[in-house]
């Protein structure tokens, strides 16, 4: 079954800021910016699925002026959006905007030390989540991180298990999302050897900010980190 690419979001980008504002306030805007400080440190970035680029903006403020940006996403309206943003800061210009799937995408030789998934996994059954992280792993540094954040699996309070019925319900009529509840990916994840680091909890739980950590030789080799 397809991934990120059977979802489409051109539909919903308009107006998908104020349905988030509406719902959850600025609960999932503090939530991308948990783990903002590791943007300072890296040297190659790659952000996916990042919808209009309000992290981007953020990121854009402290990312290094050597570093490489790089935003995947499979949407074409959410890719613009994003890019009208970036091209308001100075290093916007620094920044490759890429329509693509993260399932299959690939930036050859180039690694990242650096993933950001910002609700994301959610999208995806276990097998294409399976099939991004996988494909994300053979593109990493020898030493890298990746800020993933999402909604919590099976949140005990019923008030959110209605919340994400309905957001399901709904994104599948809209947006033709895959995934009918939200997965974990964490064993997917420990499975590749990525160790969970730190966990910051938003929304009264129910969003949950993980940074992870991958130190091995699987990964591309450093000479590798470069522009892409």
């Amino acid at each position: 079954m397809p991934a990120v690419c059977s979802c489409d979001f051109d539909r919903v980008s308009r107006f998908y800021p104020f349905l988030e504002r509406l719902v959850f306030g600025d609960a999932l805007e503090r939530s991308r910016a948990s783990f903002i400080n590791q943007v300072a440190t890296a040297r190659q970035i790659l952000l996916i699925g990042e919808g209009n680029g309000r992290f981007l903006e953020l990121a854009l403020g402290i990312v290094p002026s050597t570093a490489g940006l790089v935003i995947l996403d499979p949407s074409r309206r959410m890719l613009e959006a994003a890019r009208r943003r970036g091209e308001r800061h100075p290093r916007g210009s620094r920044t490759n905007f890429v329509c693509g799937d993260g399932r299959t995408w690939s930036p050859g030789r180039f690694a990242f030390d650096l993933f950001v998934t910002h609700f994301v996994l959610d999208l995806y059954t276990p097998a294409n989540q399976e099939r991004l992280i996988a494909n994300l792993d053979a593109h990493a540094a020898t030493e890298a991180y990746w800020i993933d954040v999402d909604f919590v699996p099976d949140p005990p309070r019923r008030a959110h298990q209605a919340l994400m019925w309905l957001q399901y319900c709904f994104f599948r009529v809209v947006a033709a999302v895959e995934a009918d509840r939200l997965y974990g990916s964490d064993a997917l994840l420990r499975r590749r050897r990525w160790e969970l680091v730190d966990t910051r909890q938003h929304a009264g739980g129910l969003v949950q900010a993980r940074l992870w950590h991958r130190a091995s030789g699987k990964g591309c080799a450093e000479d590798d980190i470069r522009s892409v």
